[in-house]
Order: C-alpha cells, then sequence, then structure tokens
C-alpha cells in the first residue's frame, strides 16, 4: 500500500463491509479517517473503533444525495483535518426488486444515490488536489447481483470518474 501516513482519508459508505474494511486499512497504515455515512449511530460506532487505531480519526453523517451536506460535510473535515488527500467512493445504494416492479422513482433514486454523489465528491474535493499535486480517488462498491436490479445500470455512468 502506498504511504498514507497522516494523509487525510473521506470514506464513503464507511459502515458496511467494505467501506469499514477500508477505513480499518487506512486507519492502521496511518491516515486520518473521515468516515462518512447516513446512520448516526453506526457512523459513531466505527468512529469509536477506528480512534483506538488513530486517535484522529473522525466521522461524519449526510445525505450524501444533498450536493449542500456533501459541500458542508468537505468544508467541515477540511477545517478540522486539513485537506483531503484520499476519497474513497463506496456507494452502493440497491432497491431489492425485479426491474420490472422499479417505478421511475426508485430508478432516479438510485442514480441520486450511486452517481451523483461521487460527482459532487470529486467536484468538491478535486481542486484542492490540483492545487496540491496529490490526491487519490478510488471508486468502488458492490451488490447482490440477483436482488439488485437497479444498481448494475448505474455503474457504467461513473467509468469516466474512475479513468
Amino acid at each position: 500500500m502506498e504511504e498514507v501516513k497522516n494523509r487525510v482519508a473521506v470514506v464513503t459508505g464507511a459502515t458496511d463491509e467494505i467501506g469499514s474494511a477500508v477505513c480499518r486499512r487506512l486507519a492502521g497504515n496511518g491516515a486520518i479517517v473521515v468516515a462518512v455515512d447516513s446512520d448516526r449511530q453506526k457512523v459513531d460506532g466505527l468512529v469509536a473503533e477506528l480512534t483506538k487505531i488513530n486517535p484522529k480519526a473522525m466521522g461524519a453523517t449526510i445525505d450524501t444525495a444533498s450536493e449542500e451536506q456533501i459541500r458542508s460535510m468537505i468544508a467541515d473535515v477540511t477545517a478540522k483535518a486539513g485537506m483531503i488527500d484520499i476519497l474513497v467512493n463506496n456507494f452502493d445504494h440497491c432497491d431489492a426488486k425485479a426491474l420490472d416492479d422499479v417505478s421511475r422513482d426508485q430508478w432516479r433514486l438510485s442514480f441520486d444515490r450511486n452517481v451523483d454523489p461521487i460527482f459532487f465528491m470529486i467536484r468538491e474535493i478535486l481542486p484542492g488536489m490540483k492545487a496540491r499535486k496529490y490526491g487519490r480517488v478510488v471508486n468502488i462498491g458492490s451488490y447482490p447481483t440477483s436482488a439488485c436490479r437497479t444498481f448494475p445500470a448505474t455503474r457504467p455512468p461513473n467509468r469516466p470518474f474512475s479513468d
């Protein structure tokens, strides 16, 4: 793993299995981890665990579909921890329905939760990374293929953010 000691790393979807594993790994390698998710109790529990590994770890509870909450969270993290060096976008919202049962609103929600936040997060963090000539952005996510029909459709639009 690349040296991440004292790098500020924001991890979204932090409380799911993949997100929490990424948080633990980064914290264990000395990164200042910011665990971001929508469930306050889960975020607080993860941060309690992470601060045992790195006392500088912190959490943020936001609605990642809210551009304003993303902007505010990034400003808060930057004020408390410094410029963000690493962004791990771990979005995997899924409606476990058969495709022919998915409404237009549910279809849009999949994009609101899986595509738009990646754009909002990168757009807000990228200027600082460019100014410092350092930054890493990782876009990941998982889903149960047999149960989730809308999530896979949101993955191709993420490709331009990963190249």
